[in-house]
């Protein structure tokens, strides 16, 4: 029994080791992933500061020609 008993532990042990050396096959998929989603979080980001950006030049140019219009009202 104890025999038993310890090659049982010795052949558990001897395939943790060996488990433990092998490649990790599901960790390459999930990096590629994490690349994937930080480029599209960044496109993302630039066409929203785009976008923003466009806004406000607009908002500008639409306040600067009613200006305009209230100046030439005045005159």
């Amino acid at each position: 029994m104890k025999k038993f008993l310890a090659l049982t532990i010795a052949a558990l042990m001897s395939m943790a080791v060996l488990a433990s050396c092998g490649t990790p096959a599901e960790e390459t998929p999930a990096e590629e992933t994490a690349t994937e989603e930080t480029v599209e979080t960044e496109a993302t980001e630039e066409a929203t500061e785009e976008k923003e950006e466009e806004a406000t030049e607009e908002a500008a140019e639409e306040t600067t020609e009613e200006a305009a219009e209230k100046t030439e009202a005045a005159e």
